[in-house]
């Protein structure tokens, strides 16, 4: 199991191409892990580069990709 302690550092990129890959719109992408918009687009340009660990979760399961596809090179939020 990850390790759940520390906040994931999440390279939005990484997740706005997983997104579009997948042909999915912020909006439905929002609606399936059940944030708002708004924070959806801020993770995707690094605004919020660090999220929950369970927002992470449901992030990397509606995408389908594995824990450690969208981290972040670099300490994480517990780390720093």
């Amino acid at each position: 199991m990850e390790p759940m302690h520390a906040s994931p550092r999440v390279d939005g990129a990484k997740m706005r191409q997983q997104r579009q890959r997948k042909r999915l719109t912020i909006t439905q992408l929002a609606d399936t892990i059940g944030l708002s918009v708004s924070y959806v687009a801020q993770i995707e340009r690094g605004q919020r580069p660090t999220v929950k660990p369970a927002t992470y979760g449901r992030i990397t399961d509606a995408l389908g990709v594995s824990y450690d596809d969208l981290l972040k090179a670099g300490p994480t939020a517990a780390a720093a």
